[in-house]
């Protein structure tokens, strides 16, 4: 729905009719809100307020998702109570729409945007290289799927041009998109 929407859904609570299990724990940390167990049905619970949004998505863009699910799904939330770790979380893993803006992930946790940069500072990064790590990763993941075209990677990637894809790619791995492909890296990554 998140992806839907084109930005997070924040969830109230997740109600499940299986019994509470062992690894209930693990539930707070996927769902992020209030969890309970043997309940009369399965259901999220979230602010009727997103219901009123428009549809961020497209045909053109359901075929691109396809070829990459389930990886701009995956936001894995783990222990890491860090500042950084909650801009992760907001960031997600669909960079095919417009990244939000240092105001707009400030405002969602809560705090001014300076507060946000000296936090960051005081862990040893910022906004900026928080970005540009997870666009980095997320592009050398498009990469590793011999499936998807450069241009597709690149459309993934929410570049309209190849060109400027091929530019950000270099800076972040001193390697053309092609280079990357014909390297060791990626034949090695292919294998496994």
């Amino acid at each position: 729905m998140s992806w839907l929407i084109g930005r997070r859904l924040e969830l109230k609570a997740a109600y499940f009719r299986h019994a509470e299990s062992h690894d209930a724990d693990q539930y707070v940390k996927l769902f992020q809100s209030e969890v309970k167990f043997s309940q009369h049905e399965d259901a999220i619970v979230f602010p009727a307020q997103f219901l009123d949004l428009p549809l961020a998505q497209n045909e053109e863009s359901l075929r691109g998702f396809l070829k990459t699910a389930p990886y701009q799904l995956i936001v894995m939330v783990d222990a890491d109570k860090s500042l950084k770790a909650r801009v992760i979380s907001l960031l997600g893993k669909d960079f095919s729409r417009e990244m939000p803006s240092a105001e707009e992930v400030a405002r969602a946790l809560h705090m001014s945007v300076s507060t946000l940069r000296r936090r960051l500072l005081e862990e040893g990064t910022s906004y900026q290289k928080i970005k540009d790590d997870e666009r980095k990763a997320a592009a050398i993941n498009y990469m590793n799927s011999p499936q998807l075209s450069i241009n597709d990677v690149a459309g993934l990637m929410g570049f309209d041009e190849p060109s400027a894809f091929f530019r950000s790619f270099k800076k972040w791995t001193g390697m053309t998109p092609g280079e990357y492909r014909r390297s060791s890296e990626y034949t090695e990554h292919y294998r496994k």
